[in-house]
């Protein structure tokens, strides 16, 4: 009888330790990604880690990935996905337990960043967050920004957005930020998914417009590579232009661009470009570059032709002479 009750008492404490192991697995969610450039990513990730999750694990896998584990956010397929009405950020939003006004504004900047031309808002904000958002990634090298800094970065811009601070008080808050970070960036909200995105594959050179038109002008192989999704790409894109998305890039689908002179990966304002480029660099794509200014938006900005299915001949067309004629097409004023 003895011996029965002390078989009983271990079997619950093996229970007990058993569940409390499952409560605490269940109790700190585990949230995947790709390894990205993009604001939006890293906008999630500091609301997952400051206001969704604490203390959530997040992973960061190689781009293009399959993700058959975790809450998948900010890639193809998710729920928490970036379209043309919203980003990853706002979608991200619908975990919290209550209403967060400052969030919500926020969300709207972040999908003015990665999903709107600045001529779609009236919104002054944007372009300041942008500007200094870029200057962080020069600063670091674009691919060596710690997580820290990114997320004390979107905590600086929270806090413009809760005080609901002019253009020019928010530079003023994020270019202190931004003097005063280094590669210890202090940020409240702990990081579990490592620090910096992977370099392996070098830096991609940034290529005037100018001397893509030049480089068509002259006879060279310039291919321009839309890396959007369908839909964005049949609204307008770059005469001539090919669609491949980031998932898409393996060594069959960079094999017809080995021969090109310039390969120009662009998105609207270039951070899923970069990310194209590098793995197209990756897969021995030598002349893979962006373009300044960067993206669709700052081709618009510039007044260079856009097609659609229906207008693709004349459009290219019309590049063909943009090319003979640099200086008199290309709008003579300051591009995003």
């Amino acid at each position: 009888m003895r011996q029965n009750k002390f078989l009983f008492m271990a079997l619950v404490v093996v229970v007990v330790a058993v569940f409390t192991a499952g409560f605490t697995a269940r109790s700190k969610p585990h949230y995947v990604t790709w390894r990205s450039l993009e604001p939006d990513v890293w906008a999630s990730i500091w609301l997952i880690k400051t206001h969704i999750d604490p203390d959530a694990k997040i992973s960061l896998l190689p781009p293009g990935s399959e993700i058959t584990s975790g809450i998948a956010f900010g890639v193809p397929e998710s729920r928490y996905r970036r379209d043309r009405q919203s980003s990853a950020f706002e979608k991200l939003l619908s975990r919290l337990k209550t209403d967060n006004p400052d969030l919500s504004r926020m969300g709207a900047l972040i999908t003015s960043l990665e999903s709107l031309s600045w001529s779609a808002t009236e919104d002054p904000l944007p372009p300041v967050v942008e500007a200094v958002y870029r200057r962080l990634q020069e600063r670091f090298d674009r691919d060596y920004v710690p997580a820290t800094c990114y997320g004390q970065f979107f905590s600086e811009v929270y806090g413009g957005v809760a005080e609901r601070a002019t253009p020019d008080a928010m530079m003023a808050a994020l270019s202190e930020f931004l003097e005063q970070a280094e590669s210890d960036c202090q940020w409240d909200g702990a990081y579990a998914g490592g620090g910096m995105l992977d370099s392996r594959h070098g830096q991609i050179d940034l290529l005037p417009v100018e001397s893509v038109l030049e480089a068509i002008d002259a006879g060279k192989k310039v291919v321009f590579v839309d890396t959007r999704e369908t839909g964005e790409y049949d609204a307008g894109h770059i005469p001539g232009a090919i669609n491949l998305k980031l998932r898409d890039v393996d060594k069959m689908t960079a094999a017809p661009l080995m021969n090109a002179d310039i390969v120009i990966s662009y998105c609207l304002k270039d951070f899923r470009g970069y990310e194209v480029a590098r793995k197209l660099k990756q897969y021995g794509v030598s002349g893979a570059v962006t373009m300044s200014p960067h993206g669709l938006v700052g081709w618009n900005a510039l007044g260079l032709p856009t097609a659609t299915a229906k207008n693709e001949e004349l459009a290219a067309q019309a590049l063909t002479a943009c090319a003979g004629n640099v200086d008199g097409c290309i709008k003579k004023k300051e591009a995003p």
